[in-house]
């Protein structure tokens, strides 16, 4: 299954809990401030608003030619794929958050932040390493070495410490969604 398939199939089984718990669609707290292509119209109240997944044609390019690096190509196509809430997962037992571009401007950010991070990596003379979730334990990321692909389990500022999967197609396809009532 391809990293787009296995996010749309996460996406799906929260939309399915969603649906088993509340009678409706996943929803977020509603910031009119951020605004989304996710939201689904006419569906404010009580100040939450219901979301889908929407597809996207985003692109790392920019990022990597400023970072001079190659990124992936699951990795592109994990944040490229789509607008989305943050989805929340399980993998092996563990409780996570995979992250994702609630819209244009949320994706620029997500690009500032990776920057930061691959810089912070440098500084600390360590592998080049992209976060794309994060765990219960606050300073706990999961990140893809960028040299090989391979899913790590990374405090942050810290080396890569263990390694979950491979790849992130290996890692998504092992992932359920999860639906907290927000």
């Amino acid at each position: 299954m391809s990293i787009s398939e296995n996010l749309q199939r996460i996406y799906t089984e929260i939309t399915q809990l969603a649906e088993q718990k509340t009678g409706g669609a996943p929803r977020v707290f509603h910031d009119t401030e951020w605004p989304s292509p996710c939201e689904i119209p006419n569906s404010v109240e009580n100040k939450s608003v219901a979301w889908q997944q929407v597809a996207q044609q985003g692109s790392l390019d920019k990022l990597e030619k400023a970072l001079e690096t190659q990124f992936p190509q699951q990795l592109k196509e994990y944040f490229a794929s789509f607008y989305s809430d943050n989805l929340f997962a399980n993998y092996q037992e563990h409780n996570l958050c995979l992250l994702q571009a609630w819209s244009e401007q949320d994706f620029d950010r997500l690009q500032q932040n990776i920057t930061g991070h691959v810089l912070m990596k440098r500084r600390l003379k360590q592998a080049d390493t992209v976060f794309f979730a994060t765990c219960e334990e606050d300073d706990l990321l999961l990140v893809m070495d960028l040299a090989d692909g391979s899913i790590w389990l990374e405090y942050l500022g810290k080396a890569p410490h263990h390694k979950l999967a491979d790849s992130m197609a290996a890692f998504l396809s092992e992932c359920k969604g999860l639906y907290y009532v927000q």
